[in-house]
């Protein structure tokens, strides 16, 4: 038996507040990439902010989340000294460990841990995202995440 659909997987759009005019292109992780990456976030606990003292353990498991971002990473539009940094393991770990927390955060809250719902008829309009919050968990979340187009993306 043989099947001759094409699966396309949806694309999300993510734009970053820290870096603005940044967007970010990804999919939802591969079950294989889910089960690696739910083990760095398991190591990485608390430390998953980064705001602890870095270890070898703790740079292995954030290794980890990099690599699950990078494998997810569809496309961005960054650009590094007037070049197109490539949407690649090797474009993504060349960043800094304060941007790969950031675009890595926002990949897990806004994509990673979304589920997929039909909207319902009776639902009750979403709150607007307080801009006071404090709690990056909080922040992360409310980002606004759309479907891509897989055309538009850029490679």
């Amino acid at each position: 038996m043989s099947f001759d659909q094409d699966r396309r997987r949806r694309i999300y759009e993510l734009p970053f507040r820290p870096y603005p005019g940044l967007t970010v292109w990804v999919r939802k992780p591969s079950f294989a990439a889910l089960e690696s990456l739910t083990d760095a976030v398991a190591h990485l606990g608390e430390d998953l902010s980064g705001d602890r003292l870095a270890t070898p353990e703790k740079l292995r498991w954030w290794g980890v989340l990099f690599r699950s971002f990078a494998a997810s990473l569809v496309g961005w539009n960054l650009i590094d000294r007037g070049a197109a940094v490539p949407a690649t393991v090797d474009g993504v770990l060349a960043q800094d460990h304060e941007f790969l927390m950031a675009v890595s955060h926002a990949w897990y809250y806004a994509v990673v841990l979304r589920t997929e719902t039909p909207p319902q008829p009776d639902a009750p309009a979403p709150e607007p995202p307080d801009d006071d919050v404090d709690d990056l968990e909080a922040q992360l979340a409310d980002i606004p995440v759309t479907v891509a187009e897989p055309d538009l993306v850029p490679a």
